[in-house]
């Protein structure tokens, strides 16, 4: 794994064990360092950021969640994973596929630049 697209304050795997990075961390990855692999997003991981589960995805094979009213989470059975905005328009309201990420640090990094709110561990 490399350090392209990571922040201080992401989630990755280090040697198995779950890490939060830090500045050292992004400097040895710099080497492509095998230790570090990327975490596929899932529900546990929304749920552990505080997102709320809107539906099942029993009737449509997509699990929604949601932490406010203007964006929600799906995962979709292929697994996976977008951001939707809400839009309200003269005729109708839906929502629109803003960004797609599979991993934990590709959502952080976009729910920060969307929001700027850095997800943290709550659960």
């Amino acid at each position: 794994m490399k350090a392209n697209g990571l922040m201080v304050g992401n989630y990755i795997m280090n040697e198995g064990v779950v890490a939060k990075i830090d500045a050292r961390s992004i400097f040895d990855m710099f080497n492509d360092n095998p230790k570090y692999k990327p975490i596929s997003l899932t529900e546990k991981w929304l749920l552990r950021f505080g997102f709320r589960v809107l539906s099942d995805g029993c009737e449509t094979g997509i699990k929604l969640f949601a932490k406010d009213e203007l964006y929600r989470i799906a995962i979709y059975k292929d697994g996976t994973v977008t951001i939707e905005i809400y839009c309200d328009t003269e005729h109708r309201e839906y929502f629109r596929v803003i960004a797609v990420a599979n991993y934990v640090h590709t959502f952080q990094n976009a729910w920060f630049a969307l929001t700027g709110e850095e997800l943290e561990i709550t659960q």
